[in-house]
Parts: structure tokens; sequence; C-alpha cells
């Protein structure tokens, strides 16, 4: 407990490191969405720390073994700063998703939700007898997010620092954001 106290204590140290960077990310994103002629609302934030300790003891308390130190509790916690892009349509899904990939460098990527598996059959049958049934597993979100940092060439002399900051870009539509938070909120309160 008192390691992830100090690492809170750190963390609101470098609070408005965070803030700035996923603001200049924010920036850099919904000019290039703009340029492309794709309807977004772009927001950023760096964690709240209030909701940072509950998720540092939740998970901590998940692992088979604890946190040993604070760059381990950093590599683990990856939406320290975080951008948001809400489409108007969804059909510029891909669109937006190739301009993430050619302004930043992408460490990860995941899609809500993972990939169905294919369908299953009742009884036994074959595919010609018996209609598919499927297990549901979305819950009403679907997003992709990406785990990234900016590029530093894309950055003016006095903000490279910034580049070392790994961000989270969660990319959905608005209906699919709306959704998150009311989730979010009733999961988490």
């Amino acid at each position: 407990m008192d390691l992830i106290n100090q690492f809170i204590e750190n963390y609101k140290k470098k609070l408005n490191f965070y803030e700035t960077a996923g603001h200049i990310a924010a920036r850099q994103l919904e000019s290039a969405l703009q340029a492309a002629g794709i309807r977004a609302m772009v927001t950023s934030r760096a964690k709240n720390p209030v909701r940072l300790k509950s998720k540092v003891l939740r998970r901590n308390s998940r692992r088979p073994v604890p946190y040993k130190n604070m760059r381990e509790i950093y590599e683990d916690i990856a939406d320290l700063s975080g951008v948001r892009v809400s489409l108007y349509f969804p059909g510029d899904r891909d669109k937006a998703n190739s301009l993430i990939a050619d302004l930043f460098t992408i460490i990860e990527t995941k899609q809500f939700p993972e990939q169905s598996k294919p369908p299953t059959y009742a009884d036994g049958a074959d595919a010609g007898t018996k209609p598919p049934t499927y297990n549901k597993r979305f819950s009403g979100y679907w997003a992709n997010h990406y785990r990234a940092h900016m590029k530093e060439e894309s950055l003016d002399k006095s903000q490279q620092k910034y580049a070392a900051a790994r961000i989270e870009i969660q990319v959905a539509s608005v209906l699919m954001h709306a959704w998150s938070e009311v989730e979010h909120d009733l999961v988490y309160k």
C-alpha cells in the first residue's frame, strides 16, 4: 500500500505533464481529422488521481505478485494520458484509424468487442441442417484503443519531451462514447 501511495504522489507531481501531452496529441489529431473531412469531437485528459488509485489497487490485488516498484506500475497503467475521438459517422472509423497510424507511433491496438467466435451449431448438427447459434459477447460498446507515442518530428523543439508520454487513444462513435461513460459510472461507482 505504501508503494501505491508513493506512486500516486509521484503521479500528482507529473499530472501537468500528462495533461499537456494529451492536449497536444488531441490538437494534432483534431487538425488531421478536420483536414481529412472527418467530423468528430476530440477530447483529452490526464487520469484523475483518485480514480487512478482505485485502478492501481484493483490491478495490484489481481496480480499473482504485487507491484515491486513504481516502474512496474507505470508500465502497467496505459491511460495516464488519454485522447478520445468521438466520430459523428461510424463509417469514418477506418479513415480515422489510418490517420492515427500515420500521426503516432503505435505500441499496441485493442479492438472492442474482440473478434467474435465463429458460429456454433445447435445439437452438434452440421451447417446444412440447423441455423447457427451465437454467444452474445458484446456489451454494447465498440471501439479501437491505441497505446501510442507522439512522433518527435511532429512536435516543436520545446514540446519534444512529450514524445515520451504513452497516450491511450480511443476511437468510437459519439453514441458509443456516451455508452462508455454511462457504463463506466455504473460499474465503478
